[in-house]
């Protein structure tokens, strides 16, 4: 791979701070699950804004790849934030019974998963 250190510094402070996140929360000293997921959204808003400037700067179909790449990253916010959420009783909703909100949640991610690749997917068929 082609990371800097500053790439790595980056990737393994994230990891560290999820294992400590989740050891804290093993030791007793639960956090609930719902400001937490909040604070996603700030993370998501800035990823986007970033790849937003970029497809700014870039234009043409680079552009095209990186707003299928921030559609990803927006429909995963708008599924995750509230499916983590909804995951802690798991109530019906809206009248809507427990397997639907399952099944529009995970679907939601799979969804985003599909959009970002497809973004990736694209910048790798261009290169050819």
């Amino acid at each position: 791979m082609n990371l800097e250190r500053k790439d790595i510094t980056v990737i393994g402070s994230a990891l560290i701070l999820s294992i400590l996140a989740g050891a804290v929360n093993e030791l007793g000293t639960s956090v609930p699950i719902g400001p937490v997921t909040l604070l996603m959204l700030p993370a998501g808003i800035i990823s986007i804004l970033f790849v937003y400037l970029a497809a700014q700067q870039y234009g043409g179909m680079v552009a095209r790849y990186l707003y299928f790449i921030a559609t990803g990253i927006g429909v995963f916010l708008l599924t995750t934030t509230p499916h983590v959420i909804w995951h802690r009783g798991e109530p019906e909703l809206l009248g809507l019974n427990p397997s639907f909100w399952y099944i529009f949640y995970h679907g939601g991610i799979l969804m985003s998963y599909f959009f970002i690749g497809y973004g990736f997917y694209l910048f790798y068929k261009s290169g050819q």
